[in-house]
């Protein structure tokens, strides 16, 4: 049975910062969907967020410290770089 649990106030702080940064520094590809994924092996709150340009779509998933927890293959390199820069 999948556990489910809330996530916490650090958490959501740091996800809030790091999604504050990435809207304000990821400028050539649009922000469309965040959502936030309970990870019960690691016991910690992600946050996936979807970009796009045109009629493609990226997802990455951060953690709460900032680590890039997954992104998809093909992602454009400007996106790799600006996200990087966001997280830096």
């Amino acid at each position: 049975m999948s556990e489910i649990r809330e996530i916490n106030l650090y958490e959501q702080g740091c996800l809030d910062l790091i999604e504050q940064r990435l809207d304000d520094i990821v400028s050539s590809f649009e922000l469309i969907k965040t959502e936030n994924i309970y990870d019960e092996d690691e016991d910690i709150v992600y946050r996936s967020f979807t970009f796009n340009r045109g009629i493609e779509e990226w997802v990455f998933c951060i953690a709460p410290n900032k680590q890039i927890k997954y992104f998809e293959s093909g992602v454009p390199e400007t996106l790799c770089e600006e996200i990087l820069e966001s997280l830096d």
